[in-house]
């Protein structure tokens, strides 16, 4: 970023990246010789301060000084005359714990100065059994993969063994650990069955999960009942834990799913996050203040409730989501034959049509078939289909845009991703206002949040399209930030301290991670 326009933020294609620790700082410049010194830059450290002038010195990894190092020695040198040395950004909710094993590297992050990811959104990559992997096996050969760890501690070392361009951090999700005992049924758990679960939680958390997930709008999730999720939560607070949501209706039913939310903080004694804070579907546009002020009522209680959100119009998810929960009984393979019976398609048809509070009913919530955008699918005689609206495929095909996407289903195996149009643009804002605007640790709004994976280009990622979120929410955020009051440096501090301030089990709270924006 120039000098001139340190106001209105251009994100470009990040010059370069460092994530680097940060050692005890020294009040004078040292003896010992630099690894690398950041010079000529223009420094905005994260904390909502304006930017000051001044060197960055690295030893072993380590911000070891900052200040004035023109006469230091140094091994190398990096002049970011013209640029902004700041923090990298933290993903609160990313989705790339498959891809980082096709390219490490994670280019499509690192190159918007994402630099920590959180993952693990309800289905976490770990615990693994025979019957997920086996249920599960036509995704990971979509990518080429052959999963050879059980738990997240076999994971981590993987990932340590492999190496990898970002740092990576995961929940265990409540899906997960309910799929490890109880399948993709639609039953509840006895209190044997509910211990197991108690147990994978905690050794999980024993492994590195930073605490308990919930994804509750996808099958099986949405057979869970919140006592189950308060038990889970509850194991993850004794390790000082967060419990991490997307919630179970973010369209009408949004202030009934705060309310479980905030329920299941209070009664397990956990901070809560509440992932991509929207307001979803039509018939709820405008309604993003009522969201925002129960948020803020739970706070005023003194619980610890705080959200984050992303700076698109549509939400990207699995079309399958469109169906209702009752259809997705046993997995992927039982919804497929319900949607191949003439009798159980008209059903689920009728439940689509129907206005409910129920369930998230996507297909109330947006304007059209046109507002449904194919960005992935798995069978590769449906490529051509990727990128096309449902509206598109729907005349291509000569059929109701309701059969098409049951048709299309069948065909992609149920494994189809779509964006979704289904957000209004003053309710996005008013959300990115807040998170924004407002960077302390007290306020809730923290961050951004991408959801989506990251993308690169080796083969087995090359029929990936997946959705604009991918590659430049950055830079949609720049957009914002022309556009409003918010500065630079305040945001840089939502997208860094805010998120890494989240919990003392966080081990994001042990470094900064810098990085330079032209």
């Amino acid at each position: 970023m120039t000098i001139e326009h340190s106001q209105r933020w251009k994100p470009l294609l990040l010059s370069m990246l460092l994530l680097f620790g940060v050692a005890p700082l020294q009040s004078r410049e040292p003896a010992q010789p630099f690894d690398v010194v950041i010079t000529n830059g223009h420094i905005i450290d994260g904390t909502g301060s304006p930017w000051y002038s001044g060197d960055i010195g690295i030893r072993d990894g380590k911000i070891a000084f900052i200040g004035n190092l023109s006469e230091a020695s140094r091994h190398r040198t990096i002049d970011a005359r013209g640029m902004v040395v700041a923090p990298g950004f933290i993903d609160m909710l990313g989705q790339s714990e498959v891809t980082i094993l096709v390219d490490p590297r994670l280019p499509s992050k690192i190159y918007q100065g994402i630099t920590t990811e959180i993952t693990g959104e309800g289905e976490s990559i770990a615990p693994l059994n025979d019957a997920i992997l086996h249920a599960d096996q036509e995704q990971f050969e979509h990518y080429r993969i052959h999963p050879d760890w059980r738990t997240f501690r076999e994971y981590f070392s993987l990932l340590e063994k492999q190496r990898m361009g970002i740092n990576l951090a995961s929940y265990v999700g409540a899906t997960r650990v309910r799929r490890m005992v109880l399948g993709d049924n639609d039953v509840q758990p006895t209190p044997a069955q509910l211990e197991q679960m108690k147990e994978l939680v905690r050794q999980a958390m024993r492994d590195g999960a930073v605490g308990v997930s919930t994804s509750l709008e996808y099958a099986p999730a949405p057979y869970a009942k919140t006592e189950e999720l308060i038990a889970l939560a509850a194991e993850a607070s004794k390790f000082g834990g967060i419990y991490a949501t997307h919630m179970r209706n973010e369209g009408t039913g949004i202030l009934a799913a705060i309310d479980e939310a905030v329920r299941i903080g209070r009664e397990a004694h956990i901070p809560v996050e509440i992932w991509h804070f929207k307001v979803g579907g039509k018939p709820s546009w405008g309604h993003m203040p009522q969201a925002i002020a129960k948020v803020n009522a739970a706070r005023a209680e003194g619980l610890d409730v705080s959200a984050d959100t992303y700076a698109y119009t549509a939400w990207f998810n699995d079309f399958s989501a469109f169906i209702p929960a009752w259809a997705h009984d046993g997995g992927n393979t039982k919804l497929i034959e319900r949607l191949k019976d003439p009798a159980t398609r008209e059903r689920i048809r009728k439940d689509m049509l129907t206005p409910s509070d129920q369930w998230d009913n996507e297909w109330q919530e947006i304007p059209g078939p046109e507002a449904v955008l194919v960005g992935v699918v798995h069978n590769p005689q449906l490529l051509q289909l990727q990128g096309k609206t449902l509206a598109e495929i729907a005349k291509l095909w000569n059929k109701d845009p309701m059969d098409a996407l049951f048709d299309l289903l069948i065909e992609d195996h149920a494994l189809t991703s779509v964006a979704v149009f289904g957000m209004s643009e003053p309710d996005v804002s008013l959300a990115l206002q807040l998170s924004s605007a407002c960077p302390s640790r007290t306020f809730p709004w923290r961050s951004s949040s991408r959801g989506s994976l990251s993308i690169t280009i080796p083969p087995a990622l090359r029929l990936t399209a997946s959705s604009d979120r991918n590659i430049p929410i950055r830079a949609r955020m720049g957009r914002f930030l022309e556009s409003s009051a918010s500065t630079f440096a305040r945001s840089t501090s939502s997208f860094s301290k805010t998120p890494s301030a989240n919990s003392p089990h966080c081990p994001l709270n042990a470094c900064a991670w810098w990085t330079v924006a032209s």
